[in-house]
């Protein structure tokens, strides 16, 4: 976490996706 501070929203998408999933990833 922390590798690509040029794409900070990709990374909390995919995070989120515990709390949404199918959101950032398809199931």
């Amino acid at each position: 976490m922390g590798r690509r501070p040029a794409s900070p929203p990709v990374r909390i998408r995919q995070i989120d996706i515990r709390g949404d999933v199918g959101v950032a990833l398809p199931p």
